[in-house]
C-alpha cells in the first residue's frame, strides 16, 4: 500500500471521544472488557484470514457489523496507546522499575502471561510500544486496517488486493505484541486486574464479606466531558423515540462506564418499556455503555406523588438531560428518617430473608448431589439478594428476572455486589453464565448437570453476596 507524506492533523485520534482522549486507559480497559487476550488473538486472525481471502466476511446473524466492532476496537486501541506512549515520554519522574520478583509474581497471579515480547519489554512495555510506532505511523496504521476492513467487506478479484503479503504480516505481528503490550499496562494501572481463579482445593470455608462503608447516593456532578457525552446519547434517544418526554441522568458509573438514565415516555407509547430499553441500549453501546431506566410518565407521577424514594431521588437530586417543555411534574415530597429506615427494613426483611432460604436449599441440594437444582436455588437465592438490596438502598422497585441488568444496576451505588463474582476472570464468568442460565436449563433440561466444584465456589459466592448485601443493608440504615 502506497502513503505519500500524512498532514500533522492525521497523527491525531480520530476514532476516541473526548472522553477517552483524556483517559485512554480506560480505552485499554473496555477493550479487554470486550474479551480476553487470547480471543482478541483469535479474531484479529480471523480478520486476516478473510481480507486476504477471496471471499468476504459473512455472519448470519449479526451481519458485517461484527468485523466493524473488531476493525474500531482495534484502531481506538492503537490511538489509545499512542497517546499513553506520549504521556509517558512527558513524564518529568519515571515510575519504580519493575523488578524481577514483580515480574514472577505477575505470571503467576495473571489470569494471561504474554510470550511474545522480550525481557526488557516485559519490565517496560513501553519499550515495544515505542518500537510499534517507529517504522509505521499512526495514520498509517489506520489506512492499513481500513484496507483490511474494506477486503473482508469485499468479493475480490484478481488485482484489487493491494496489499502485499510483507505488509500484511508485518501488521498482524505488531498488533499481536501490542495487544501483550496493552495488557501489562492495563494490569499494572487498573485498580481491579484481572487474576486467576483459586483452586477449588484452596477454598476452605466461605467468607463473609464487609461492606467498606461506601454508598453512592444519587446526586451526579458530570464533567464536560461527561456533559458532551450525554448530549450526544441524549440526541440519538430521541431520534429513536419521539415519545420521550425525559431524560434523567442519575450517575455515572467510571470502571465500566455507564451511564445511568431514567427515561419517561409518553402514555400513548405502545411499545413496552422493557423493549425500549433494550433498543436504547443496543443503539447507544457503539457511542458510550447506557443503563436505561424506561417508565410512562404517568408511573414516574405516580411514584412522586405517592412518596417513592427511588423517584422523589430521580426528579429533585437527578442531573435532567431532556424535558419536554409542556411535562409537570409534582413536587418531591420529603421523606423523613424513620419512613426511610422502615422501607428499607421491610425490603430487605422480605427479599433478603427469602434470598438466604434459597441459599440453605442450594446446600440441601448439594449434599444430595443433585448439583442442577442447587445451581437453580442459587439463581433464585442471588435474584432475591439483589432485588431486596437494590429496593432497600435504592428504594427502585425491581421487575425483572436479568441477573445482568440487575448486578450493573448495583454500581449505581456500590462496586461491592459485583465484585463478590471475580468477573474479571474466565472461572467467574463461566461459573455466572451457569447461574443466569439455572433458570432455563432446570426448567428445560437444557444442560448436563453442573459439577460438585463449579457448584461448590458459586455457592461461596452467592454466600458472599448474601453477607456484603446484609451489611449494606445495615450501613445505609445507620447513615439515615
Amino acid at each position: 500500500m502506497y502513503t505519500g507524506s500524512y498532514a500533522p492533523w492525521e497523527h491525531y485520534p480520530k476514532y476516541l471521544y473526548h472522553y477517552e482522549v483524556t483517559h485512554p486507559l480506560d480505552v485499554l480497559e473496555d477493550f479487554f472488557d470486550a474479551d480476553e487476550p487470547k480471543h482478541h488473538v483469535v479474531s484479529l486472525k480471523g480478520w486476516r484470514d478473510i481480507a486476504v481471502s477471496w471471499s468476504c466476511f459473512e455472519d448470519k446473524r449479526h451481519g458485517p457489523e461484527s468485523i466493524l466492532y473488531v476493525h474500531e476496537l482495534n484502531v481506538k486501541l492503537i490511538e489509545a496507546l499512542y497517546l499513553l506512549l506520549l504521556e509517558h515520554e512527558e513524564q518529568r519522574e519515571r515510575p519504580k522499575p519493575i523488578t524481577a520478583q514483580q515480574l514472577e509474581r505477575e505470571k503467576t497471579t495473571w489470569l494471561y502471561s504474554p510470550n511474545n515480547l522480550s525481557d526488557e519489554q516485559l519490565l517496560n512495555p513501553y519499550v515495544y510500544v515505542k518500537a510499534f510506532f517507529t517504522d509505521i505511523s499512526l495514520p498509517k496504521y489506520r489506512d492499513y486496517l481500513m484496507v483490511w476492513l474494506k477486503d473482508a467487506l469485499t468479493i475480490k478479484h484478481n488485482d484489487d488486493n493491494i496489499l502485499t503479503s510483507q505488509e500484511i504480516i508485518v501488521v498482524y505481528e505488531n498488533m499481536l505484541k501490542l495487544y501483550s503490550a496493552a495488557w501489562i499496562i492495563h494490569q499494572r494501572n487498573t485498580k481491579e486486574p484481572y487474576l486467576r481463579e483459586r483452586a477449588s482445593t484452596e477454598v476452605v470455608e466461605q467468607p463473609v464479606a464487609k461492606a467498606n462503608g461506601t454508598i453512592h447516593a444519587i446526586s451526579p456532578n458530570p464533567t464536560p466531558a461527561e456533559s458532551l457525552g450525554l448530549e450526544e446519547v441524549k440526541n440519538l434517544i430521541i431520534k429513536l423515540f419521539p415519545s420521550i418526554q425525559m431524560i434523567i441522568h442519575l450517575g455515572t458509573h467510571f470502571k465500566p462506564f455507564v451511564f445511568f438514565l431514567v427515561i419517561l415516555v409518553g402514555d400513548e407509547e405502545k411499545i413496552p418499556e422493557g423493549e425500549i430499553s433494550n433498543k436504547i441500549e443496543d443503539h447507544c453501546k457503539f457511542l458510550i455503555k447506557v443503563h436505561a431506566i424506561v417508565h410512562k410518565t404517568a408511573g414516574a407521577i405516580l411514584g412522586v406523588e405517592k412518596g417513592s424514594r427511588f423517584w422523589t431521588a430521580a426528579i429533585s437530586k437527578g442531573n435532567v438531560v431532556y424535558k419536554v417543555s409542556d411535562l409537570n411534574l409534582p413536587t418531591p415530597m420529603e421523606i423523613g428518617k424513620d419512613v426511610l429506615v422502615q422501607r428499607a427494613n421491610d425490603h430487605w426483611s422480605r427479599w433478603g430473608s427469602q434470598g438466604k432460604e434459597f441459599l440453605a436449599g442450594a446446600e440441601l441440594y448439594s449434599t444430595r448431589k443433585q448439583f442442577g437444582l442447587a445451581t437453580f436455588m442459587l439463581h433464585q437465592a442471588t435474584e432475591n439478594i439483589l432485588k431486596g438490596v437494590i429496593q432497600a438502598i435504592l428504594g427502585y422497585r425491581i421487575q425483572m428476572h436479568n441477573l445482568p441488568r440487575m448486578l450493573r444496576l448495583t454500581l449505581l451505588m456500590t462496586d461491592e455486589l459485583k465484585s463478590q463474582f471475580h468477573l474479571n476472570s474466565s472461572d467467574g464468568i463461566q461459573q455466572f453464565d451457569m447461574l443466569q442460565n439455572a433458570y432455563a436449563h432446570t426448567h428445560y433440561g437444557k444442560s448436563v448437570e453442573p459439577d460438585e466444584s463449579g457448584v461448590m465456589q458459586l455457592m461461596t459466592k452467592v454466600d458472599a453476596l448474601y453477607n456484603t448485601a446484609k451489611e449494606l443493608h445495615l450501613l445505609f440504615v445507620s447513615l439515615q
